[in-house]
């Protein structure tokens, strides 16, 4: 005769069983999906990498600026812009940063981006942001 064996924590509800393993399913398919939009920001997808900026704009700075570089770097002016702003608020005492900044307005006002090329010019002429 088989012995059932009551695990604390687990329930024997042939309701609350499929629930709990649908939550753990969904999360599954969560990752998955995070996995496969990364993939497809890394290999150069401007959506997935606006999306993957959108999911950890909030919540995870580090994530999120990058996906900005990711997105700059495949050839996204919004991103290019944005990362350019980023460098430039943490940066204002880097001067590597305010070099990285300008090379980013460049390529986005290059990509017809007029807010890049006037903020741009303001930087070139010794103004602010």
């Amino acid at each position: 005769m088989a012995t059932a064996i009551l695990i604390a924590g687990c329930s024997r509800d042939p309701v609350a069983a499929p629930a709990a393993n649908a939550v753990f399913n969904e999360v599954d398919v969560a990752a998955q999906e995070l996995t496969r939009t990364e993939d497809e920001a890394l290999a150069g997808d401007l959506r997935a990498a606006a999306q993957l900026q959108a999911t950890y704009f909030k919540t995870d700075e580090e994530q999120y600026l990058h996906w900005l570089e990711i997105g700059a770097e495949n050839g996204d002016p919004v991103s290019q812009y944005n990362f350019a702003f980023e460098l430039w608020a943490h940066g204002e005492a880097s001067e590597q940063n305010q070099i990285r900044s300008k090379f980013w307005l460049g390529r986005a006002a290059s990509a017809g981006d007029r807010e890049a090329a006037a903020v741009l010019g303001r930087l070139n002429d010794g103004k602010e942001w």
